[in-house]
């Protein structure tokens, strides 16, 4: 178990179970207590953006040259990259948010998912300008 949930467990802000059919998976769920120190922290003002390590910007920063033939394969594997992620955050989509209520119900992870389809289909986007440059 990490340190962190261990700790979560000890300080009874989560209830660890099984599943009687299989030992091996565990389920974690909020106590009370847990659901207060939530939204405790969630009432937290956010004071910064958080700092991102994006190593194909960092890369695509030091390329001078437009011509540059190692664009055109640092462009083509990003775009593979975020594909597949990107096919796999709506496959998932589909399964946990298919009715207003399922999306309801886990509003909050419904967003975050949508972000983050969001931002992938715009990344993609921007590629394909690229690689058509």
């Amino acid at each position: 178990m990490y340190p962190e949930l261990k700790k979560m467990v000890e300080d009874d802000w989560i209830k660890q179970t099984s599943d009687s059919n299989n030992e091996k998976e565990k389920y974690y769920h909020l106590t009370n207590l847990g659901k207060e120190k939530l939204n405790s922290w969630i009432d937290i003002p956010i004071t910064a953006l958080p700092v991102l390590e994006d190593l194909f910007s960092l890369k695509l920063f030091f390329i001078q040259d437009p011509h540059d033939p190692r664009i055109s394969t640092l462009v083509n594997k990003q775009l593979n990259l975020l594909e597949e992620q990107l096919d796999h955050l709506n496959d998932r989509e589909k399964m946990l948010f298919n009715t207003q209520e399922k999306r309801s119900k886990n509003y909050g992870h419904y967003l975050i998912l949508e972000r983050a389809i969001s931002r992938l289909d715009n990344q993609i986007k921007w590629l394909k300008t690229i690689k058509q440059c």
